[in-house]
């Protein structure tokens, strides 16, 4: 070309940089117990509606109210965040996981004491065990 006098000498280059990410929302219902909702984030359940596609729509057909509430507003927030050209929605998926909580009461040494058991896992949580030592739960 003209610019660089017919010798082939490549002037400038244009780099396109891409990165992939996955972006999650989570939402927990209340339990409406001494549980830290951050547990039962990390076990798992039994999943009771999955829905992925290109963009997904709220759900209407759920009996909690809380559920249909933030999935519409979450799918919202989502379209506002990557509103701009810089970045794309390819896919989208929503699940909703039903994860198996127990509440256990017992008395020790005349004091009422409870634990919780929780997930598919069976992992427990006891705020208040009344021995730091020697626990086994079977």
């Amino acid at each position: 070309c003209y610019r660089c006098d017919w010798k082939g000498i490549l002037l400038y280059h244009t780099e396109l940089s891409i990165t992939w990410k996955n972006n999650i929302l989570e939402y927990t219902e209340d339990n409406k117990s001494e549980l830290p909702v951050h547990y039962l984030q990390e076990v798992t359940g039994r999943k009771i509606l999955s829905d992925e596609y290109n963009l997904v729509r709220p759900i209407i057909e759920f009996p909690d109210s809380s559920i249909k509430d933030y999935s519409r507003t979450s799918i919202a927030q989502h379209k506002m965040m990557f509103a701009s050209g810089e970045h794309r929605i390819l896919k989208q998926r929503q699940t909703i996981e039903l994860v198996p909580l127990t509440k256990v009461k017992y008395e020790w040494k005349g004091k009422l004491y409870s634990f919780y058991v929780f997930g598919n896992e069976n992992k427990v949580y006891s705020k208040d065990y009344p021995a730091k030592c020697c626990c086994s739960i079977l």
